[in-house]
């Protein structure tokens, strides 16, 4: 975990977010990200599948936050509780009807492209685009 969310205790944390401090979010957003790619990745998921799931996950917990839905009770309940979302939110994915039905594309459907290829968008955009939403 990086050294602003170490710095600060969940308590001040929680106040950060709530006032929008970006650096903070970055850090937050950026520092606990690996961890739920690896677990989308480990069970049937690809790194799209991870950006979105989290990116999702994120805005929730950060909704929570601003109206006073979450309460920190240990040193790192807030990353715990954003990974418990992410797990949630990738868990019903699987378990979609939606999701059981695709069927994987081949290298002729991307052109050659590798799928995170055909995907990606450059993830600077993708937080900036984020951290934008959390200003209104």
């Amino acid at each position: 975990m990086g050294k602003t969310i170490h710095l600060l205790s969940q308590s001040q944390l929680v106040e950060a977010i709530k006032s929008n401090n970006t650096k903070v979010l970055k850090q937050l957003y950026t520092s606990n990200y690996p961890k739920v790619e690896a677990l989308v990745l480990k069970n049937s998921g690809s790194v799209a599948h991870a950006k979105d799931i989290y990116q999702e996950a994120f805005i929730t917990v950060w909704t929570h936050v601003k109206q006073n839905k979450f309460t920190p009770h240990n040193d790192s309940a807030l990353q715990g509780y954003l990974y418990s979302i992410s797990k949630n939110k990738w868990t019903d994915v699987l378990r979609s009807k939606s999701f059981k039905d695709v069927k994987p594309l081949n290298n002729d459907t991307l052109g050659g492209m590798k799928e995170d290829e055909a995907y990606s968008e450059p993830e600077d955009k993708k937080l900036k685009l984020t951290m934008e939403a959390f200003k209104n």
